[in-house]
């Protein structure tokens, strides 16, 4: 993969291959977000996952295809070097949307991004308030549960 690594890094110095590169990465991106739609829409099935989804995409005729077909010089050539340019893919695709899902949210709520002072307890006060809570919050669950288990 080391060869395929200098190969793209030449590839990509021209306008005509950077460009074919492009365009490459653009096909599976958009083939990983047609995934992530048709994923979101059955969101309530326990066998559907983006990963699984990705998993079985690389695996496929139409990867092998886009890669054919798309990838300049013999980019397509190195199996391993394909992949590994989807995985890179993927894990942008997942960083923006997650960037844009928080974005949506921050602008559909700002207020849960406000920061509020409430009170005026110190550092360790305010340490104290949530051990507090933790322990009860603890005790209440177990009281609740011991008896099932039992």
């Amino acid at each position: 993969t080391d060869a395929w690594f200098k190969e793209l890094l030449e590839v990509t110095q021209s306008a005509v291959g950077s460009a074919t590169f492009d365009d490459a990465c653009q096909a599976v991106m958009n083939k990983l977000l047609r995934m992530t739609a048709e994923i979101m829409r059955k969101r309530k099935s326990a066998t559907v996952s983006f990963e699984a989804s990705v998993h079985k995409f690389y695996n496929s005729a139409e990867f092998d295809e886009i890669c054919n077909a798309e990838l300049p010089g013999t980019l397509s050539k190195s199996r391993p070097g394909c992949v590994f340019l989807g995985l890179m893919l993927s894990k942008l695709h997942q960083d923006w949307l997650t960037s844009a899902l928080q974005l949506a949210r921050r602008q559909r709520n700002p207020e849960l991004f406000e920061k509020k002072q409430t009170s005026n307890l110190s550092t360790s006060d305010e340490n104290n308030e949530v051990n507090s809570f933790v322990g009860w919050s603890w005790c209440q669950n177990t009281s609740l549960i011991g008896p099932k288990m039992q």
